[in-house]
């Protein structure tokens, strides 16, 4: 097997300008957050970024001018309020916008995950959200009914942050897994390159004795990164919570491009990456 543990840095070197690019975590918890503030430190452009349920994850790297599409099925922060860099991009038509609905997103991400070009869905027509993505309709050979044919999503990098890992890249989530750790399991197999950023790297002794918890296995991943706290500012269950106060400061931050610029330069832009950042927002 081959150590492939590497630094935050050099993960995100991996990722080229124009990639197509998928996040794991779901809402308010297990975003790879200490790798999109990598993207962003490192100045990667236009980049194609998908998210399923997305928050801060896109609307960070919007408000850094890192994308030049986003793909989802909600992006806000939730009982925060609106993703303010998105809305301002959105307004400006200075991103492209693909707005899927749930079941169109994850059979587009199974179709990539099956190798397939695309999945049938029975749902969805009628609706804008179609018509604007323009997903075509195929007739069933069996039934004759009509369906949408949903193309498979074509990701360049899939990144998804979790509990722990081996030099390997055999990686570990917590026991019992919730439901949406399943999303996190099909994005992470979807693309051409895996990266995952965990919590902390164990031994290969400890994964063994622990098997059950393992989701993802070491021929799947392509880089390991050892980043804790590295879904900060959202949560991590049961590690941690999402740090509230340092979100409304995000919140503020967003209002207005100069001051989100003032919020990078601060949290993102200084040496030492994601270390410096842990002791900035006093969780060193």
């Amino acid at each position: 097997m081959k150590d492939k543990l590497m630094k935050l840095e050099e993960a995100v070197e991996l990722v080229e300008d124009a990639s197509s690019i998928g996040f794991g975590g779901f809402m308010f918890f297990r975003r790879p957050m200490a790798f999109i503030r990598g993207l962003i430190k490192a100045g990667k452009k236009n980049l194609d970024a998908y998210s399923l349920n997305a928050n801060i994850d896109l609307d960070m790297l919007i408000g850094a001018r890192c994308v030049q599409s986003v793909n989802y099925t909600y992006l806000g922060m939730g009982q925060l309020g609106l993703a303010l860099n998105f809305r301002r991009a959105a307004e400006k038509g200075l991103i492209k916008i693909n707005e899927y609905d749930i079941l169109g997103f994850a059979s587009a991400l199974r179709a990539a995950v099956m190798g397939l070009p695309f999945l049938p869905m029975r749902g969805g027509f009628g609706s804008d959200i179609v018509k604007d993505l323009g997903f075509k309709t195929i007739s069933c050979p069996y039934t004759g009914k009509e369906l949408l044919a949903v193309p498979a999503f074509d990701l360049d990098v899939c990144v998804v942050h979790q509990l722990q890992a081996d030099c390997y890249g055999n990686v570990q989530a917590y026991l019992p897994t919730e439901s949406t750790i399943d999303y996190d399991v099909s994005l992470a197999r979807s693309g051409k390159l895996l990266i995952a950023t965990v919590e902390r790297i164990v031994s290969t002794e400890d994964i063994r004795k622990n098997f059950d918890k393992t989701i993802l296995f070491s021929y799947e991943v392509d880089a390991v990164v050892e980043a804790p706290q590295g879904a900060h500012p959202m949560a991590f269950y049961p590690l941690y919570d999402q740090d509230v106060g340092h979100l409304m400061e995000y919140m503020r931050a967003s209002n207005d491009p100069q001051t989100f610029q003032e919020y990078l330069e601060k949290y993102v832009y200084q040496p030492n990456g994601h270390e410096a950042y842990l002791k900035l927002v006093g969780r060193c």
